[in-house]
């Protein structure tokens, strides 16, 4: 590979590091402003509906579940824990946390669904920076999945010695890898996988299930 090659490439793929930091803050820092509207909104007009009724002259606090204090509380509560998700970036490097992200991501995407994640082999560590772009890319497929009414199934994160499999199962239709997510300059799903020297294949299983496997190598050094 030549030298104007190598470098082009590498700032490329910083590009796409620095895009998927973004994209992933905005797709959670959505869902947690909808979470503070539909959840602690509530709650806190409950809490106003209460202190209307109580009778002033009312010498005795009331001490259970539903007080007004204790709502107030348990809002600041669940505010600081969806406060968390505006900068998953740090979970996701670390290989329990990438699964956890992985999931809530799911759950955000798929409501009323109980993820199906499971890891064979031994979990090798892989370049932070890497996992910013697969997580991403992860992200993007499950939005086509769901696009046109698709069905999450489960995902399988599989090491081996030289690589690492991410293996998703879905119902639904075959979703593309060669459109543009957002806009001309974006690359496409393909185009990123042939960026981290991984591979992209879809199938169709005999169950009628699809499958999407995302593969990169553990080894290649990204920068």
């Amino acid at each position: 590979m030549s030298n104007n090659l190598q470098t082009q490439e590498q700032l490329l793929f910083r590009h796409e590091v620095l895009k998927a930091r973004l994209d992933i803050r905005d797709f959670f820092l959505k869902n947690t402003v909808k979470e503070v509207y539909e959840n602690i909104g509530q709650v806190l007009s409950l809490v106003r509906m209460q202190l209307a009724m109580l009778d002033v002259d009312k010498k005795e606090i009331i001490k259970s579940s539903e007080s007004p204090g204790h709502l107030v509380g348990q809002s600041i509560r669940d505010l600081r824990v969806m406060c968390k998700s505006f900068y998953p970036d740090a979970d996701i490097v670390s290989e329990e946390g990438f699964v956890e992200v992985v999931r809530d991501t799911i759950k955000i995407l798929f409501q009323y669904t109980d993820p199906v994640i499971e890891i064979t082999g031994i979990p090798k560590e892989i370049q932070p920076e890497l996992k910013l772009v697969v997580f991403k890319m992860i992200q993007e497929i499950l939005t086509l999945i769901k696009e046109p009414e698709g069905t999450f199934v489960c995902l399988t994160i599989a090491y081996t010695e030289q690589e690492v499999q991410f293996i998703i199962l879905y119902k639904g239709r075959a979703i593309p890898f060669n459109n543009k997510i957002n806009d001309s300059t974006d690359l496409t799903l393909e185009e990123r996988a042939q960026l981290i020297k991984g591979k992209l294949n879809l199938t169709k299983r005999k169950n009628g299930l699809m499958q999407i496997q995302l593969t990169h190598p553990l080894k290649y050094a990204y920068e």
